[in-house]
């Protein structure tokens, strides 16, 4: 498997676009992925994450994270910025995160296709605001 992988993640790293796997699994291989090649990993917040030190450290090495945590209904615009970052912050507390770089993206649980504009749009933007609150909460360490 991991070979395989690696065979498709080095085309794309030579296509010159990052190369990033999106993984819905509870447990995510996280030290596969990397080793295989990922830039970037995205996995899914929604569901309850055990906490595995892979994620973090991929994350202090400079691997991107797509944290998926926006759920999309259409009400979200009406969602406070509260309810919206608090998994999250959560996830980000328990996993020892200092500090975000911006290797970290926040992005929607599920894809976009199938919502109207107007719900992507506030999708979106929420993916924003929480990805401002983060920043805020956790400010990067600048490196002399």
């Amino acid at each position: 498997y991991e070979r395989n992988l690696a065979t498709v993640l080095r085309a794309i790293a030579e296509s010159e676009a990052v190369p990033a796997v999106r993984c819905h699994s509870a447990r995510p291989p996280v030290d596969l992925f990397r080793s295989a090649g990922a830039q970037a990993i995205a996995v899914d917040l929604g569901r309850e994450l055990p906490l595995d030190d892979g994620l973090p450290r991929a994350w202090e090495d400079g691997v991107g994270l797509m944290l998926a945590s926006i759920p999309i209904h259409q009400d979200i615009g009406s969602w406070s910025d509260t309810q919206l970052s608090q998994q999250v912050r959560t996830f980000m507390s328990e996993s020892g995160f200092g500090h975000v770089r911006a290797n970290v993206a926040i992005t929607p649980r599920h894809g976009l296709a199938r919502v109207a504009p107007e719900t992507a749009r506030d999708v979106l933007a929420a993916c924003r605001r929480v990805g401002e609150i983060i920043r805020d909460d956790h400010p990067a360490v600048t490196h002399g």
